[in-house]
């Protein structure tokens, strides 16, 4: 089993992707709503960077994969046509796979997913969006807490308005409970 080590590594950038839907399951949504976060410290930031640059770099010279043509899970689980139009079978899937787990490896300080099961929601008027957010950001927090360190959010391109507006009104509430109960989490 792979896990990415505890280091000390200072501030960080947590680059923050979505997959799936927010869109109910009965409608023809996903089955989950998906944030996946990998935490890059930021002074190794430019190696990391050129880490995953050599790697694709390697993917290109190995598979034909093109540097532009993002690896997607859902692409890595069984072989879909974007490898299977490569000419690449099980064993090379699995060693690109491989490869972008080692590379988290050796360039992130953290990596975590918050899973949104939307099947299993028994509230309909949840939004799976902002519970999915409220999660990630509150384990972002903790982490900086805990280690006495800031994080950087980056986000991918997507809900960028809505991603930032949810991130305020995070930062809000949390200045009006550390007023009002000191350091303790809201």
């Amino acid at each position: 089993v792979t896990a990415v080590q505890e280091r000390p590594v200072g501030p960080e950038f947590a680059y923050v992707d979505e997959t799936g839907d927010i869109g109910s399951v009965s409608n023809g949504g996903s089955q989950t709503y998906t944030l996946g976060c990998v935490l890059i410290p930021m002074l190794r930031w430019t190696d990391s960077l050129d880490y995953f640059v050599n790697l694709r770099r390697n993917l290109k010279s190995t598979y034909g994969l093109k540097m532009s043509q993002e690896v997607k899970a859902n692409h890595l689980v069984g072989v879909k046509s974007v490898y299977r139009d490569l000419g690449l079978g099980d064993g090379q899937v699995r060693d690109i796979y491989r490869r972008h787990i080692d590379a988290c490896v050796q360039s992130c300080s953290g990596v975590g997913a918050i899973v949104v099961h939307k099947s299993e929601i028994k509230r309909p008027d949840i939004d799976v969006f902002a519970t999915a957010w409220e999660y990630l950001l509150t384990r972002l927090r903790k982490r900086t807490e805990d280690r006495q360190q800031p994080i950087l959010l980056i986000h991918d391109q997507g809900d960028e308005d809505r991603v930032r507006k949810h991130l305020r009104r995070f930062r809000r509430q949390l200045a009006r409970c550390s007023v009002r109960f000191g350091e303790a989490p809201c």
